[in-house]
């Protein structure tokens, strides 16, 4: 039972984590905020891509690309 509780603890952590990096990227990418009529396959190279453009931005343009009181 214990092994179960560990389990579910992690579960849930992962998925609190997932979702603050997907509103993180919603904010930063509106067009993830909407339904998107294309494939599934798709919308994962759309995620990943916003994904890989957000950690390329944070690293070369930090300055100017977090709003005054942002926080990622």
């Amino acid at each position: 039972m214990q092994e179960e509780s560990i389990f579910h603890y992690r579960l849930s952590r992962a998925s609190r984590i997932i979702e603050k990096v997907f509103g993180i990227l919603v904010s930063r990418f509106r067009f993830l905020d909407r339904k998107l009529a294309v494939k599934l396959g798709t919308v994962n190279k759309l995620a990943s891509a916003a994904c890989a453009l957000h950690n390329w931005l944070v690293i070369t343009s930090k300055a100017t690309y977090f709003s005054g009181g942002a926080i990622d």
